[in-house]
């Protein structure tokens, strides 16, 4: 090795390299590549002056200066104050890099050994935040049943001079005069031994009905008897419906549902109507005005194990249940990026829960439903921490009443800080693929299965060797599911179709737990219900709305970068009516030449918001999808890059390194 002279001292030099572009970074002038560690997917080199050469460090992955290390990405130490070269580096179990060398002392070559601190990858100081606490609202509650009592009946004749008998006594009244006597008897409408000349003759019923003293109203309805040469007829008049207002209650309408049945008897001399014992067997309906119902939490604060696995958060329906009508629900997003590790009391839809977004739908009759959130059983010692959720967009006609916002607590398991971490055992690590990337818990044999398969996987000397059991192929198989094809591909690709984007995070988990259900069928008809609904969206109408159906298809496929070879059926399928452009873009959306052309943007893609729970930046996704398509065979180096990160690890607890033969 030649040596370097002392009057041009050189230092030890390294740098890091993070994963957001291609890498080929020019060291400075008389600068050698040493040693080299790859720990994916964070790239270390050791580099140190040599000879008045220039070199570069190049490698087959991503990969970007990492700005949080050193300065600028690297770090450069005098040890001599002379000379110093490094030939190997490591990294520690506590994340600390180890780099050796030798030093010249003056006369003759050292060895040497520095220690440097992880600095790229900080424990940030918890911050002392409040916990969140549900945000007040101004909406009176969802009205609530209420007891109402119903008077005795007043009736009031109208007529010529008549007499009511019953009950073996004879009340003479007078047309128009309340009659408040309730009986079972008779109603003679003419004097005894004439006879009843054509025309109509009424008897009206008024009851007032009370709701605990906030509102009272009085209904009346009538019972018409109509005389003609040869016809004798009754009938009963139900009256109008009158709206009630009960404060903040809200308002109902009550109206005469069914009366009680008068009978008749009729002859030469006169007619004779028989009364019911009592009046009030008359019903009364009661709805709301609104046309709707209203929705609620049925409670302000729900509190759930860490462990738990979920959290259940129950929706209810009252009022007008009788018609069917939605909802749609969110927990709230992360104010900002804030590591998992950071205790303040919140809790993180990153690391302490899954972003849950939706819509409940009730069926007539309907009265509640239930909501669920998969918690996440980390390592870190946080105490209890706090997050909410919503309601908002109700449908048909009904409102939000209190509580629209609900608190969830988690009540921490963690005593104990410990350097294990939970997704290195296979058990969790599938169940975290399963809530991920297929939003569900795995059915018991799958996870079995999964598991059984990572347990028993050989691990081969070499750990970047292929393999077909390992977590890279494991984790890789979520992505590649027919479920997954069915659920979060199906949805990125009607954005990237219609719209020309891609979805962020927020936007796809709230569409992909859409067309999410319990069984096949339940998912075939979420995305029936989802197509219908999309081509409803602002977004989309504001771009086609004006398109002839020409144009429409022109235009679905321009966007969508690709030929389509059924393109001229597709335009006649609508100038003749025999689709609806929700089903052309359907079928466009599912076409062969749309999934292969997007299929790389979506494995990409789903990186980020599968492992990191985020948006993706720039960057990075063009940087990962670049290397996907220029060495389409090699999903292995992706995937493997990120359930190694620093980022996805620190999700669940210490990051430390990945197991053996896992990086």
């Amino acid at each position: 090795m030649k040596s370097q002279s002392p009057s041009r001292p050189s230092r030890l030099r390294f740098a890091r390299f993070s994963s957001n572009s291609q890498a080929r970074r020019r060291a400075s002038r008389r600068t050698f590549t040493k040693a080299l560690l790859v720990a994916l997917p964070v790239l270390l080199l050791t580099l140190t002056a040599t000879h008045y050469l220039v070199a570069t460090a190049q490698q087959n992955m991503p990969g970007a200066l990492d700005p949080t290390f050193g300065e600028g990405g690297k770090v450069t130490s005098d040890l001599s104050g002379n000379q110093s070269e490094a030939y190997a580096v490591a990294i520690l179990p506590d994340r600390k890099i180890l780099v050796g060398g030798y030093a010249y002392a003056g006369s003759s070559n050292h060895f040497a050994l520095a220690r440097y601190l992880g600095a790229a990858d900080p424990t940030p100081t918890p911050t002392p935040t409040p916990p969140l606490t549900p945000t007040p609202s101004s909406t009176p509650a969802c009205p609530s049943s209420i007891a109402y009592t119903v008077s005795s009946a007043e009736f009031t004749l109208a007529g010529d001079s008549f007499f009511i008998s019953g009950t073996g006594r004879v009340l003479r009244a007078t047309p128009g005069t309340p009659v408040n006597d309730v009986f079972r008897g008779g109603l003679n409408f003419f004097p005894a031994n004439t006879t009843t000349p054509s025309g109509e003759y009424t008897a009206t019923v008024s009851q007032t009905i009370s709701f605990e003293g906030i509102a009272s109203v009085t209904l009346s309805y009538r019972f018409v008897y109509t005389v003609t040469s040869d016809l004798r007829r009754m009938s009963v008049d139900m009256g109008e419906t009158k709206t009630v207002d009960l404060g903040a209650r809200g308002k109902i309408d009550v109206t005469v549902n069914s009366a009680p049945n008068f009978g008749q008897i009729a002859n030469n001399s006169k007619t004779v109507l028989v009364v019911p014992a009592s009046l009030n067997e008359a019903t009364f309906l009661l709805r709301d005005v609104a046309a709707g119902a209203c929705f609620q939490f049925s409670a302000d604060t729900y509190t759930v194990a860490e462990g738990a696995g979920s959290a259940s958060v129950t929706v209810t329906r009252t009022g007008n249940t009788s018609i069917p009508a939605s909802v749609e629900y969110a927990t709230a997003a992360d104010a900002s990026f804030v590591g998992c590790d950071v205790v303040n009391g919140n809790a993180s839809e990153r690391c302490d829960f899954t972003t849950t977004l939706g819509t409940l739908r009730f069926a007539a009759g309907e009265e509640s439903k239930t909501i669920r959130i998969f918690i996440t059983d980390d390592a870190y010692v946080e105490g209890a921490e706090t997050f909410t959720i919503s309601l908002l967009n109700p449908t048909s006609g009904s409102t939000l009443g209190t509580p629209q916002v609900t608190a969830v607590v988690i009540t921490d398991n963690d005593t104990t800080q410990t350097s294990a971490n939970p997704i290195d055992n296979s058990t969790f690590f599938v169940r975290m693929h399963y809530v991920d990337f297929l939003n569900r818990e795995g059915e018991p044999a799958g996870v079995d299965g999964w598991v059984n398969s990572l347990d028993t996987c050989p691990r081969p000397a070499d750990p970047f060797a292929p393999s077909s059991c390992d977590r890279v192929e494991v984790s890789s198989r979520f992505f590649r599911s027919v479920e997954f094809m069915l659920k979060g591909n199906f949805v990125i690709r009607f954005y990237r179709v219609s719209l020309g984007r891609n979805p962020g995070y927020r936007e796809f988990t709230r569409d992909s737990q859409r067309v999410t259900g319990a069984t096949a069928e339940e998912v075939f008809a979420n995305r029936d219900a989802f197509t219908g609904e999309w081509v409803q969206r602002a977004d989309f109408r504001a771009i086609f709305d004006g398109l002839s159906n020409q144009e429409y298809v022109d235009k679905l496929e321009q966007t969508a970068g690709v030929t389509l070879s059924n393109k001229s059926q597709l335009v006649a399928d609508l100038n003749s009516g025999a689709k609806t452009r929700a089903q052309v873009l359907r079928e466009v959306v599912e076409s062969n030449e749309v999934r292969n052309r997007m299929y790389n943007d979506a494995f990409v893609l789903m990186e980020y918001f599968g492992y990191l729970r985020r948006d993706a930046e720039p960057a990075g996704f063009n940087a990962w999808l670049a290397y996907l398509n220029a060495h389409p065979n090699d999903y292995r180096t992706m995937v493997r890059g990120f359930i190694n990160s620093v980022e996805y690890r620190k999700r669940f607890g210490d990051p430390g390194p990945p197991q053996p033969g896992e990086f």
